[in-house]
């Protein structure tokens, strides 16, 4: 549900803002989200309470937690946000290099953003009754393909279909991934932990693409982007392999 908001909102961001760019200049972007943030922490005298748990000699022993999975699940989420993201935050610049006007592009973004809310909402409704390695294996492989489509954002529809496809992969896939890092133990730490590698990912994404754009030219980053993007995919789903063969152990 957070990734909807997230979804939701920055879709109307990048729908509005860059259209607000040349009357006001790049300022009007930070204050967009000094305002955000202003409206966030208003928000927080609102929230109830949450009491901290202390342990009793009644409550259950602690499950060990197992590295290897969790540390891919977590590898899995940092490569993600950065694949996509790399991409993601030059893609007006993307699309200038391809000869797109910045109208239809924000236009375009906006409305993948709030198609893309539907990603997440899918995996409210699936949970894991379907598991979680298959609909990775297939949303993965889509994030992948959908990715390597931006070779061919001189067509105005592919630009606009990679553009919506990606973005419906994108909030599906991590609402999975991030609900893995959680199910490694019932204390919150993991589920944190993986708050914050997200948001590692999508802050290296940018740093590293921006090395990689040559010339106003950006096959490489897109080429890179890829392969990240491949190499999520292959740490996603042994830990999601493992997940399901523990729940359905504990079905029978």
């Amino acid at each position: 549900m957070l990734l909807v908001v997230q979804f939701g909102f920055g879709g109307l961001g990048v729908m509005v803002l860059p259209r607000l760019v040349p009357l006001f200049g790049t300022p009007v972007l930070f204050l967009a989200l000094a305002l955000f943030s202003a409206v966030t922490l208003a928000m927080v005298p609102f929230l109830a309470d949450y009491p901290a748990h202390v342990p009793s000699a009644t409550d259950a022993p602690r499950a060990r937690t197992r590295w290897i999975p969790l540390l891919l699940a977590f590898g899995s989420v940092v490569l993600f946000q950065a694949g996509n993201m790399a991409l993601a935050a030059f893609m007006i610049e993307l699309g200038h290099g391809y000869g797109l006007q910045t109208d239809f592009m924000s236009t375009v973004l906006g409305v993948a953003g709030w198609i893309g809310a539907l990603g997440s909402l899918m995996v409210v409704f699936f949970s894991t009754r379907f598991g979680r390695f298959r609909p990775l294996l297939i949303a993965l492989i889509l994030t992948v393909f959908g990715n390597a489509m931006f070779h061919f954002s001189a067509s105005p529809f592919i630009y606009a279909a990679a553009n919506i496809g990606t973005s419906i992969t994108w909030a599906f896939v991590i609402a999975y991934l991030l609900g893995m890092c959680a199910a490694s133990d019932r204390t919150g730490q993991t589920a944190a932990i993986g708050g914050f590698v997200s948001k590692l990912g999508l802050a290296t994404g940018p740093l590293v693409g921006s090395f990689l754009i040559v010339n106003n030219h950006y096959t490489l980053l897109i080429n890179v982007s890829v392969v990240i993007l491949a190499l999520s995919a292959v740490a996603a789903l042994v830990p999601a392999a493992l997940l399901d063969r523990n729940s359905a152990r504990a079905a029978i």
